[in-house]
């Protein structure tokens, strides 16, 4: 009896933090980028140790992502992470939490400090995704959620995160680099095809110029990294322009 007891508890739980979830979407909260507090401030998310990087890692890396945020004023207010697995699309799928999150499916923010002779007062919270109570089970699109505790459950901020993973593994020869030997000059380039590149503009391996091939092509330039490039929205939108029209967007 005891264990059914559990059971039925543990049901209810699990229950409880479903209708959160399902009050949440319902609520009308945008899967996007957005702040909703107005003593919200300074938000910013990105991999641990390159405060630059998208907010994208690799599902099981030993990578994580910090979110920070302020809230102005001198008090302290208690906060919780909610993470959402999203589509393609950024709209919510039919997973229940415990589906795509392993240990807590909402977890308190613990960590903030005050703020030390500012003439504006603030605490500043921080907060990884993953941590050791709070780890995504699969990859996907996952928006994150700093939820308000004392005002009805309300979304203060939101942010669209990506954790990937390598489904098929590449073992390449060439080297990733400018020189003659590298792998950009070692790809045969197909006959009678449209021909497309997309290069990424903080590539520290590869020349922009080294990135045109000698045949006829359409070339863009995307902001980033090369390790992030496959995940970017913008590098989406324009693959699926070229695939579609044989150019580029002009803005992604």
């Amino acid at each position: 009896m005891k264990n059914a007891g559990l059971a039925v508890v543990a049901s209810l739980l699990c229950a409880a933090l479903s209708a959160q979830r399902q009050a949440f979407i319902e609520a009308g909260y945008l899967m996007e980028n957005k702040t909703y507090g107005e003593s919200i401030g300074t938000v910013n998310c990105y991999v641990s140790g390159a405060p630059m990087s998208d907010p994208a890692i690799q599902l099981n890396s030993g990578d994580w992502l910090e979110l920070h945020f302020d809230l102005l004023g001198p008090e302290y207010l208690d906060y919780t992470l909610v993470p959402f697995h999203c589509d393609a699309a950024w709209h919510p799928t039919d997973l229940e939490a415990n589906e795509y999150i392993q240990g807590f499916t909402e977890l308190n923010i613990t960590d903030f400090e005050d703020s030390f002779n500012t003439r504006v007062p603030y605490v500043h919270y921080t907060v990884n995704f993953p941590n050791d109570l709070m780890k995504p089970r699969i990859s996907g699109n996952y928006l994150l959620a700093v939820v308000h505790e004392g005002d009805g459950q309300q979304a203060v901020l939101t942010r669209r995160v990506v954790v990937y993973e390598q489904v098929c593994p590449l073992h390449l020869e060439a080297k990733l680099s400018s020189g003659s030997s590298g792998l950009v000059h070692s790809i045969g380039m197909p006959a009678g095809v449209e021909v497309g590149v997309i290069a990424a503009g903080h590539d520290l391996l590869v020349r922009e110029e080294s990135t045109r091939p000698d045949v006829p092509h359409e070339h863009v330039t995307i902001p980033c990294m090369h390790s992030t490039l496959l995940v970017r929205r913008d590098a989406l939108r324009q693959v699926v322009a070229f695939l579609r029209t044989g150019r580029f967007l002009t803005t992604a």
